[in-house]
């Protein structure tokens, strides 16, 4: 009999262990899913950031073509608005690089570039919370480069 009870006794105290291992994986688990589910969240939130800052700065990039086109045509309004959306197909190319460096229109995107890179310094985002951002969102992605940024530098 006292056999039997040491059996009895030592087999429930294994279960009870076994128990207490299960019940710390599940808790593991659970945070782990969690952990997982917060980090989703905010990859979606860091997506819908970045679509709307898209569509903003596509917005004053065609408020500014317009307004340089109204500046070279004598404040005329281009006659196809509608059509901005869509892309541009160019089937006149040069393949001489002399001659794509020569283009006349090479200034103007040149000063629509100057002109985006002041509305983000008005708006206070300069090249290093830029590059944060780049960072961050690389980071999220899973393909952050090695000692880009120290993580220091994030917090």
């Amino acid at each position: 009999m006292p056999g039997v009870l040491h059996f009895l006794q030592h087999e429930w105290s294994r279960i009870e262990l076994e128990r207490t291992h299960w019940e710390m994986e599940r808790a593991e688990l659970k945070a782990r899913i969690s952990f997982l589910q917060g980090e989703r969240k905010g990859q979606e939130n860091l997506k819908r950031d970045l679509v709307r800052r898209i569509k903003m700065l596509e917005y004053s990039l065609k408020q500014e073509r317009l307004k340089i086109y109204r500046l070279t045509h004598n404040g005329e309004d281009p006659e196809n608005l509608e059509d901005d959306d869509k892309p541009e197909i160019i089937s006149d190319v040069p393949l001489d690089v002399d001659a794509v460096a020569n283009n006349a229109e090479a200034p103007i995107w040149k000063r629509a570039r100057l002109s985006l890179k002041q509305y983000l310094e008005e708006l206070g985002y300069s090249d290093g919370i830029v590059n944060v951002r780049a960072f961050r969102s690389a980071k999220l992605m899973g393909n952050a480069g090695s000692g880009a940024i120290d993580s220091a530098e994030l917090e």
